[in-house]
């Protein structure tokens, strides 16, 4: 938890709060892995949207911050 708060202070604020939309994805996941949970298919679907959606944002910001550079 020490290293993840590290991390959030070191990210601009749009992408510390969409990092927070992976917290229960990784708590299923680490559920699953650890206490063998079982994982259905709409917990795959909606873990893939966030990930996606995550990677969405993060890759836009990227890009418009570099167009705003030049």
């Amino acid at each position: 938890m020490v290293i993840f708060l590290n991390v959030l202070t070191r990210l601009d604020a749009t992408q510390a709060a969409v990092s927070n939309y992976l917290i229960p994805f990784f708590g299923v996941a680490l559920a699953a892995a650890i206490l063998g949970e079982k994982i259905t298919g709409f917990m795959i679907a909606g873990g893939v949207l966030v990930l996606a959606s995550t990677l969405l944002v993060t890759t836009y910001e990227e890009v418009r911050a570099k167009r705003a550079g030049l």
